[in-house]
């Protein structure tokens, strides 16, 4: 049992209950909200008050049929504040991916535009564009395809994002609160919301750009784990020769891939291992696991495993960890000990 004592705390997390309990229903009384948070009308009703003078909630009204006084409905207002979201897409050119999104996560617009290389400038650019449309714009993420520490940018795939940190600059001139992070954690975490896993899942997700150097995104126990200086999952670093070449050819990758299995097998124990990148397929996983099978035991492989859309998982991620931290940032974390 988790135990509470701070009154403010307490207060936001009611108010996050009551609103993940109207973004799930369409319109609900005082009475019907207290029988599905739990808490008493009187209760229901300050928070209801602090939800409407900030616009997050709206009244409205239903007939009552017994002939009574109509009881009031209340439905959680999605358009009062928007999120964009930017993914950093490198491959043969750097595409910026532009989504926006209401404040229950339903999609409101969709576009991208590619370049030759970009600079941080044209990222303002974008942003500039979609707060010239949209001024409800509350919240805004980036998905970069390398790490972030306190907010700069290193290993980037796109060099002249490297050493900049884009997330100040974004809090300075829009005021906003940001959220900067690197493409594998968004995936794996995206994987990990698409499939509905439980809460002691721990997995891997192995990127594989054509040409570039590989990187992994884990979560232990449902928990994304970043690690001191956000370097957990930077293979680039494991002793091994042809992860740290870029261009080399898959049969060199598929013969290395084994062993960096073999590592997370005996740091972390993942249940689930996936692996990305056009020069895999569900064959050369099989190939991988036959290979795993001479160096760990059969009953410590995990379950290898091929994923071609990771632009989904990616995208997936971002959304759902910029909602969760847009509409909440307080979670309660009941921690188990030996």
């Amino acid at each position: 049992m988790v135990k509470i004592n701070n009154t403010g705390i307490v207060r936001q997390l009611n108010l996050d209950i009551v609103r993940d309990t109207l973004r799930e229903e369409d319109g609900l009384t005082k009475s019907m909200l207290a029988r599905k948070t739990g808490m008493s009308i009187a209760t229901c009703g300050n928070l209801l008050h602090v939800l409407i003078e900030k616009g997050e909630v709206i009244e409205g009204e239903i007939d009552n049929l017994t002939g009574g006084r109509p009881a009031k409905t209340y439905y959680y207002n999605g358009e009062n504040e928007m999120i964009l979201c930017i993914y950093i897409l490198v491959e043969e050119n750097v595409t910026i991916h532009i989504e926006l999104y209401d404040n229950v996560g339903r999609l409101q617009e969709e576009y991208e535009k590619k370049y030759d290389r970009i600079t941080e400038d044209d990222i303002y650019e974008q942003i500039d564009a979609a707060i010239g449309n949209y001024e409800k714009i509350k919240m805004i993420s980036i998905g970069i395809p390398g790490y972030v520490l306190n907010g700069t940018i290193d290993s980037c795939d796109e060099p002249n994002l490297n050493n900049k940190n884009i997330e100040k600059t974004i809090k300075e001139k829009y005021k906003t609160e940001v959220l900067i992070g690197a493409e594998k954690l968004f995936t794996v975490y995206g994987y990990y919301k698409r499939n509905d896993m439980d809460d002691e899942s721990t997995l891997v997700y192995m990127l594989v750009p054509k040409g570039k150097a590989m990187g992994a995104g884990i979560m232990i126990d449902g928990r994304i784990l970043r690690g001191g200086n956000e370097l957990a999952g930077e293979t680039m670093y494991l002793p091994y020769y042809y992860i740290k070449e870029q261009g080399v050819a898959i049969e060199e990758i598929v013969n290395e891939m084994p062993f960096i299995i073999n590592t997370m097998v005996a740091v972390i124990a993942p249940q689930k291992f996936i692996i990305s990148g056009s020069q895999f397929s569900h064959d050369s996983c099989e190939e991988i696991r036959r290979e795993c099978s001479k160096l760990i035991p059969e009953k410590f492989i995990p379950e290898i495993v091929y994923e071609e859309n990771t632009l989904l998982d990616y995208k997936t991620g971002l959304v759902n960890a910029t909602l969760e931290k847009f509409n909440s940032g307080i979670k309660v974390v009941e921690t188990g000990r030996l």
